[in-house]
Parts: C-alpha cells; sequence; structure tokens
C-alpha cells in the first residue's frame, strides 16, 4: 500500500511562533537493554555523543519551543535528570503502569490549557521528521513510518485521506508504523485527558485512550522522511548508533 501525504503543500510552509508545550516520556527503566539501564534512565544512554534526552531537547529548543514549556515525565531513577533545562513531573506509580499513566500526569500538570506534542524518550531521530510533525498546519496528527510491521510495531489503520481510523499493537500488516510522536490541539487534550482518567487503574499504553479520541476528534497522519529509530533493547541500540554515529 502506497501512501501520499498530499493534502498541503510544505515546500512554502513559514516558521511560526510556537503556543505549544512539549511533554517527553520518560518513566520507564527500559529493562530490555540489560545492564546500559542499571544504573541510569533509558534517556540517558548517549549516541551520536550526545544522550537521547538531550537530543530530543535541543531539537525541541531549535524549533521553537522553549525550556520552560517542556516538560519530561520521569520515573525510574528520575533524580539522575533534576538538572536538565526542562520541567520535571514524577510518575510515582512507572513500575506499575504503562504510559498512559505518564501521559495524564503530564496533561493534568499542563491542566489541558495548551497545544502539545508528545515524544517517546527513547527515540533518536533527524530534525526535520520533528520540525515537519510540530509545523503540520492540522491541529491533531500522528507521525508514521512506512517500514514493515514487526511484533513490536505499533500499527496504525487508515482511510483514504490519512486519517486515522485506530493505532496499537493489535494493527500489523498495515505497512504504516507509529513513530511515537504525535500532537494535539488543546480542545482535544480535553478529550483525550476523560480517555485517559477512564483507564487511570488501568495498565495500558496510551495509543489505547487514543484510538477512542480519535473516533470524534479527527487525527491524521504525517509520513516521516528520514532516518528514525526506537531504542528499545541493545540490537535497537546498536542500530541507532550505526545509523547516527557522531552525527548530532
Amino acid at each position: 500500500m502506497a501512501f501520499v501525504d498530499g493534502l498541503y503543500c510544505m515546500e512554502t510552509k513559514k516558521k511560526m511562533e510556537l503556543n505549544m508545550k512539549a511533554v517527553i516520556l520518560a518513566a520507564g527503566r527500559g529493562s530490555r537493554l540489560g545492564k546500559y539501564t542499571d544504573d541510569k534512565p533509558k534517556c540517558l544512554i548517549e549516541i551520536g555523543g550526545e544522550t537521547l534526552l538531550d537530543r530530543e531537547l535541543r531539537l525541541l529548543s531549535e524549533l521553537g519551543i522553549k525550556a520552560q514549556d517542556v516538560f519530561v515525565v520521569a520515573g525510574y531513577l528520575h533524580g539522575q535528570l533534576e538538572n536538565k533545562p526542562c520541567n520535571i513531573l514524577i510518575n510515582k506509580e512507572w513500575s506499575v503502569k504503562e504510559n498512559s499513566y505518564s501521559v495524564l500526569v503530564a496533561l493534568e500538570a499542563l491542566d489541558f490549557g495548551d497545544d502539545v506534542v508528545v515524544l517517546d524518550a527513547d527515540l533518536c531521530f533527524e530534525r526535520a521528521l520533528l520540525e515537519d510533525l510540530i509545523y503540520d498546519p492540522r491541529d491533531n496528527v500522528l507521525l508514521g513510518k512506512e517500514i514493515p510491521d514487526t511484533n513490536e510495531s505499533t500499527g496504525i489503520v487508515v482511510d483514504e485521506r490519512m486519517r486515522a481510523l485506530a493505532i496499537g499493537k493489535q494493527y500489523g500488516n498495515t505497512g504504516l508504523v507509529y513513530a511515537s510522536m504525535y500532537k494535539f490541539s488543546k480542545d482535544t487534550a480535553v478529550a483525550y485527558g476523560r480517555e485517559l482518567r477512564k483507564k487511570k487503574n488501568q495498565s495500558t499504553w496510551y495509543t489505547a485512550a487514543l484510538t477512542d479520541v480519535l473516533r470524534e476528534s479527527p487525527f491524521y497522519v504525517k509520513i516521516a522522511e528520514g532516518r528514525w529509530c526506537e531504542v528499545d533493547d541493545e540490537e535497537d541500540l546498536l542500530q541507532a548508533r550505526k545509523m547516527f554515529g557522531g552525527q548530532k
């Protein structure tokens, strides 16, 4: 299946002053990385001369999101993140709940009053991917990659207009994988928070609540062009270091 992102032209896009908050999800331990996370959070692993978290913070800053507008939801060994140029929110239940609770912690801290871009903290990617996402003129956008699905992939189901119909690990063989970055408007944040609260006492991924939300608040998929890697295990780490080398 071929995906064509032809709803608008990005060639003439102009940088605008951003009125947006950024949330980075960094609460989990990353136990599949073994020795690499025994003494530090996964987001402090170095690739290309900087940590995963520092890379995301730098790119957000370069694209116009100020440090005071960045919120990192931490959990495992969160004390190691205290000196980072951002706001640190603590998910005290990081060890027993999945990332849907971290998103809720962030949205409640923001009081559901802002447009938001959300990134997982275990990503390594080119600046252009994040730039295309946050400057996309549509209110609610998921970043997707056209790569073969794997058992670990989170698939996205879309219609002919690239509107997302569903998202989750149960949606395999779509040829479109969720790249763990998305943005939404402050109006959508209210509906999203409502669905997250319904699942507050469950250990679920935020994509479960997101699938419920996108039925009433349209989300569209932006195809990511460029290098991207999600670091879940040692094989991913080796791939990311090979892909990005000494480049920032």
